[in-house]
């Protein structure tokens, strides 16, 4: 998956737990970024360039299970929706959030 598709799931879960705890402060979403950033921590020898022995470190923990720690990111670059099209899987991705978000946000009448 790349790393958009990375950094969305870690984003919408932050707020998405801000919805349903109703957390209303102004915290939420420098809250939300952080938990995207943690989401592409495991990638990070991809994005930029860190030293050799954090590099190493890094790509051990991408390669096992102990990146599904990361808003499960391991589980993540291994389903189907990597077959598809980059930019597919981030459209499904967005939209899933936006639906997600619309349900929870409409009071029921």
């Amino acid at each position: 998956m790349l790393a958009i598709g990375h950094f969305i799931i870690g984003y919408s879960t932050i707020l998405l737990a801000a919805l349903l705890f109703r957390w209303r402060n102004r915290w939420v979403y420098p809250m939300a970024y952080l938990g995207g950033l943690w989401a592409l921590f495991p990638d990070l020898p991809k994005l930029s360039f860190i030293p050799l022995i954090v590099n190493e470190k890094v790509t051990i923990l991408h390669n096992s299970n102990m990146a599904n720690l990361f808003f499960l990111h391991r589980y993540l670059d291994q389903v189907y929706l990597y077959d598809l099209p980059d930019d597919v899987s981030a459209y499904l991705l967005i939209g899933l959030l936006l639906t997600v978000i619309y349900i929870l946000n409409n009071p029921r009448k």
